[in-house]
């Protein structure tokens, strides 16, 4: 083996299937089989013996019947339209001398599963196959060609990463009843680049559901990831169904997408665990068609090995139940599908524009800082030429062929220069920004290019003021809702009002993103050495993104914060002006900070007003800007009105409602190896908890609030750390 490039220079893509899938999407059809390969073959094992394997679809890999990874899912989301997902595993200890077997199970993935937001499947291809290596000490030993056994012949008889599974349990032995199909798919690196991928999703604690009527199972929480159950006394060739939904309620269960496990039974006890699914649920609907009177089900979550930085305790009962949920709802973030229920609904799933709130939220709520970083690099991989980014990632679109509407969204770009800056502001490690550099440039650059171009969208050109606009030019003509469904689109002759919504969006990102750039340009000049080329890039660049920035506030004020233009912002233009701090404090031609302040207080203090108009974003900086602005009696109340909320947390609730706690109601704030606590008055009694600090070990608190309005400590008790702090009250 010369060199990576190589590895599978011996080796064919074989498929266990005797032709490629079709379109089908009939009444209850969930997906295809799984598929069944293996090769048995004779070796000596040497000091080192690499297994490289790469999937379309997602795969569980065993040797000798030991399996080679405990990753779920493998190998996890990717864009297939810029490459292959390849494994890299030692199994040297699971090799003999002699005869051996790799076997594999296959299943469609994301490969080509149903697409939530593309509403199809086989997105990125129909086939299901595997292109398999096996080295000893350098010498490849076996490769997948026609010399694989295959078989469609086993339980799984439909499978779907999102609608779930029907399994027959009375199948018996596979039987592998003829050769794998071998598929002419091009391997050079110039047309089928490899990329070394794991999936670092694992399966954690069991979470068991307690049925609390005939035909309803409660998991007490949101989660997401697979099940297991067990069936006792059960008859051959009995049939149940559990389908998964986000209410106990009849009339508003979610049934658009059934996710579902249809299963057959065998007689006697029957066990179950879920392969090539991910379930978002919290109530399971049963229906049998025999007395189904005994029997266990659990969700299984699956997540990156992440802890809860924080746990948290009040007198307010629906603010510690929001909490939880948003603890256990970040956990689903990084699985490739939110645990939000959202993924049922035809929404949300891999969204870029839940990113920078995640990226708050998840930092905030969980030791996340190495999964956001993995996430990151990923997103610059499926990053365009042009350095725009889609919606969604990995991208569902192949290069040329982009949705022209997808990229109108400033937020999505915006999302990955602040979630790199959020890192960098928890851990104090300036190499996050310099790792993602160009990622955060060639999307500030693209976004700098798009200023006074019109919408390609037509109908949604702005007509906010461009004439007499000392910089004109840099006015970003983004008007589609921010996070919204591009379902809600409105027709053509309707998309001038709802881009006069949202006018002032792109040149509020131009100029958001600009400063944080600069600020990190000024960082990473001082974290390189001083006669470092790069350095000198650093220096052009604050001075590049310094004059647009201030060149996009100037022309923000200029067409969207004129005193006649307060009656016409909307909530999220008002939150965005405060959030990104757009508008000066003194009175002038503009509208001040104070006045935005108290139009937005107006206008949410209302009875008619529901945070269900907002976007994600717009939700997620909702209470933190009122507090911000000086109204914290109105930040409260708006953070207990999102904690009302029914269903699982998407990521702008979990920021609004787990990063506002941590902050506001704890007093815990964290930059850069610096730990403060101040907490300070709030209507709840009492609220106590642990946070476990980023420099290491963690912070006992615990405070009661007195009906005169003052706070007491009661408990202040730091263990374990030896990093610097300035612990105050």
């Amino acid at each position: 083996m010369s060199n990576k490039g190589d590895i599978f220079e011996y080796a064919s893509f074989v498929s266990p299937e005797e032709e490629d899938q079709g379109e089908s999407n009939f009444p209850g059809y969930i997906g295809p089989p799984a598929g069944y390969l293996r090769r048995r073959f004779f070796m000596e094992p040497g000091k080192k013996c690499i297994l490289y394997v790469g999937v379309h679809g997602v795969a569980k890999l065993y040797i000798n019947g030991a399996s080679v990874t405990d990753d779920i899912l493998f190998p996890g989301p990717f864009d297939y339209f810029k490459g292959l997902p390849v494994g890299a595993f030692d199994v040297t200890s699971l090799l003999r001398k002699g005869e051996n077997e790799f076997a594999a199970v296959l299943g469609s993935g994301w490969y080509r599963s149903y697409s939530i937001s593309e509403k199809k499947r086989n997105v990125y291809g129909n086939d299901l196959s595997l292109i398999a290596a096996l080295y000893n000490d350098g010498v490849c030993v076996m490769h997948s060609d026609n010399n694989f056994q295959a078989s469609n012949a086993g339980p799984i008889r439909e499978n779907d990463l999102v609608l779930g599974e029907n399994f027959d349990a009375n199948f018996g032995r596979i039987v592998f009843s003829r050769s794998a199909r071998e598929l002419d798919i091009k391997k050079p690196e110039d047309t089928h680049p490899k990329t070394l991928v794991s999936s670092h999703i694992k399966a954690h604690d069991i979470v068991t559901a307690k049925r609390i009527s005939a035909d309803l199972c409660d998991f007490g929480k949101y989660v997401s990831g697979g099940i297991t159950f067990t069936i006792y006394d059960a008859p051959a060739g009995g049939n149940v169904t559990f389908t998964f939904v986000d209410s106990p309620v009849f009339e508003e269960r979610n049934l658009e997408r059934k996710r579902r496990i249809s299963y057959r039974t065998k007689r006697g006890t029957n066990y179950y665990t879920s392969h090539f699914s991910i379930y978002s649920m919290r109530y399971a609907v049963i229906d049998a068609d025999f007395d189904l009177k005994y029997f266990k089900l659990s969700a299984i979550p699956y997540y990156p090995e992440m802890k809860a930085r924080v746990a948290f305790r009040s007198a307010n009962d629906s603010l510690n139940s929001a909490f939880q949920k948003c603890i256990d709802s970040e956990k689903g973030f990084f699985t490739g599908l939110f645990s939000d229920g959202y993924s049922a609904r035809g929404n949300g799933a891999g969204k870029m524009i839940y990113l920078s709130a995640a990226a708050r939220g998840a930092l905030d709520l969980m030791e996340s800082e190495d999964e956001m970083r993995l996430y990151l690099k990923r997103v610059f991989e499926w990053q365009s030429g042009s350095g725009n980014l889609s919606n969604t990632n990995p991208s569902p679109h192949p290069k040329g062929k982009e949705k022209k509407l997808l990229f109108q969204n400033a937020g999505w770009g915006d999302s990955v220069i602040e979630a790199s800056y959020r890192i960098y502001d928890i851990t104090g490690d300036a190499k996050v920004l310099l790792e993602n550099y160009d990622l955060m440039k060639r999307w500030f650059s693209y976004l700098e290019k798009r200023a006074a171009v019109p919408s390609v969208i037509p109908g949604m050109s702005s007509s906010f003021k461009r004439k007499k606009n000392p910089k004109a030019k840099y006015l970003v003509d983004f008007g589609i809702p921010l996070g919204d469904s591009t379902d809600d689109l409105p027709p053509a002759n309707e998309r001038s009002v709802l881009a006069d919504r949202y006018r002032d969006m792109g040149t509020a990102y131009l100029c958001h993103s600009g400063r944080m750039l600069e600020d990190i340009a000024r960082t990473l000049a001082g974290y390189v050495s001083f006669e470092s080329v790069m350095r000198a890039e650093f220096l052009e660049d604050i001075e590049h993104f310094h004059e647009v920035s201030e060149g996009a506030l100037e022309a923000y004020r200029y067409a969207f914060a004129q005193k006649e233009d307060l009656s016409l912002l909307p909530v999220d233009a008002l939150i965005r002006a405060l959030a990104f701090e757009l508008l000066p404090a003194a009175d002038g031609i503009y509208i001040t900070k104070r006045e935005a302040g108290e139009r937005l207080l107006t206008i949410v203090s209302q009875d008619s007003f529901s945070s269900a108009s907002l976007g994600p974003l717009a939700i997620s900086m909702l209470p933190e800007t009122l507090y911000k602005a000086g109204y914290k009696e109105e930040a409260f109340r708006q953070l207990l009105l999102l904690c009302e909320r029914k269903g699982a947390y998407t990521p702008e609730y979990l920021t609004a409602i787990g990063s506002f706690v941590i902050k506001n109601i704890c007093g815990i704030h964290y930059s850069k190896g610096e730990f403060t606590i101040k907490p300070e008055y709030w209507p709840i009694e009492k609220c106590e908890g642990v946070f476990a600090m980023p420099g290491g070990g963690r912070m006992i608190f615990g405070y009661e609030f007195l009906p005169d309005e003052t706070l007491r400590v009661f408990r202040m008790e730091r263990k374990g750390s030896t990093s610097p702090s300035s612990p105050g009250k």
